[in-house]
C-alpha cells in the first residue's frame, strides 16, 4: 500500500524517511502524535485533533514545530495524492536530536506527517462486537498523546491469540479506557464513560456531542460492568465497535445493542453532515 510522509519540509515516498538514531523519539518514546482520518477526501475533525495536538506539545514543551496554518496546508496536499479514497493521516513531533542520547532541547524537534489509505475493520466486528481483556494500567500523561503504548501494545498482541479485539485499561477498582480507544457503557438510558486518567479523544467528544442521551462523565466502577445494559469503544480509526464481553464478564445480553445500533447509525449521518 502507498504511504507519503511530509518530512524535513517536503512530501516523499514513505519509504524515503530515514530518522536520526539519536532522535529522543527513537531513543526514549519522547514525542507525541495525532492520528486523524478522511470522509469523502475530507478530513474529519482537523480542528479539535490539532487542538489536542497542540495542547500535547505544550505538555512535554516540544516548540518550534511547523505551524497549524502549514500543517494544514501540507494535509490538503497528502491527501490529494489518494484521489477518490480516505485517508489516514499521523502527525508526529518528537524530542528530536538529543546531545547525550537523553537530554531534551526543547526547540530542535522532529516533525513528520504519514499518509496512507484508510484500512477498514472487517464488518464482523460492528455486527457481532468485540470481547476486551481487563488489565490494571495507566497512562502516564493522560492529556498528552504521547509515543509510548508499550504495555498496551505487549499485552494487546499476547491477547489476540485468545480471541479478545483489545484490552480494557483499569486502575484499582475504576475503568478507564482501551489502549487506542475510550469506552463506554450505557445503562438505564444513560451514557457513561470515564472522566479522569483517560486521554479525551476526538471521537469519544463528537459521539457525546451527537448522542442525544444523558452523559454521565464520573469515575466508572469495573462492578458495573455486570450490570451495564450495553458497551462500545470509540476511536478515530474505528468509530463506534461494539462490546459484548469484557474478561468473563458478559455486557447486557452478549448481543449488539439498540442503543449502539441507534449510535453507530446517527454517526453515519452526522459524518456526512460535517464533511457535506
Amino acid at each position: 500500500m502507498k504511504k507519503y510522509c511530509f518530512y524535513n519540509g517536503e512530501i516523499i515516498d514513505f519509504d524515503d524517511v530515514s530518522i536520526r538514531v539519536d532522535d529522543l523519539g527513537f531513543l526514549r518514546g519522547y514525542g507525541v502524535f495525532e492520528v486523524l482520518r478522511t470522509f469523502f477526501s475530507k478530513p474529519f475533525l482537523l480542528d479539535w485533533h490539532l487542538d489536542r495536538f497542540e495542547s500535547s506539545l505544550m505538555i512535554l514543551g516540544i516548540k518550534k514545530t511547523p505551524s497549524r496554518e502549514e500543517i494544514v496546508s501540507q494535509i490538503e496536499k497528502l491527501i490529494n495524492l489518494f484521489p477518490e479514497k480516505d485517508v489516514t493521516l499521523r502527525i508526529i513531533a518528537t524530542g528530536g536530536k538529543s546531545p547525550d542520547s537523553f537530554s531534551f532541547v526543547s526547540g530542535n524537534p522532529t516533525f513528520l506527517i504519514i499518509a496512507e489509505e484508510v484500512v477498514k475493520l472487517d464488518s464482523s466486528i460492528y455486527q457481532n462486537g468485540v470481547a476486551l481483556f481487563p488489565i490494571e494500567y495507566e497512562r502516564a500523561l493522560p492529556k498528552a498523546k504521547t509515543l509510548n503504548y508499550i504495555l498496551p501494545i505487549k499485552i494487546k498482541a499476547e491477547k489476540e491469540k485468545e480471541g479478545f479485539f483489545d484490552i480494557l485499561c483499569t486502575s484499582g477498582d475504576l475503568v478507564l479506557e482501551s489502549s487506542t480507544s475510550n469506552f463506554f457503557l450505557i445503562k438505564d438510558g444513560s451514557l457513561i464513560t470515564a472522566k479522569e486518567g483517560v486521554l479525551m479523544g476526538t471521537t469519544r467528544r463528537f459521539v457525546m456531542d451527537i448522542s442525544q442521551m444523558n452523559i454521565e462523565e464520573r469515575d466508572v466502577k469495573f462492578d458495573e460492568l455486570e450490570s451495564a445494559d450495553e458497551a462500545f469503544i470509540t476511536a478515530t480509526n474505528k468509530d463506534i465497535i461494539p462490546v459484548n464481553r469484557v474478561g468473563s464478564i458478559t455486557i447486557g445480553d452478549g448481543q449488539v445493542g439498540d442503543a449502539t445500533k441507534k449510535l453507530m447509525t446517527l454517526f453515519k449521518e452526522k459524518v456526512k453532515e460535517y464533511v457535506d
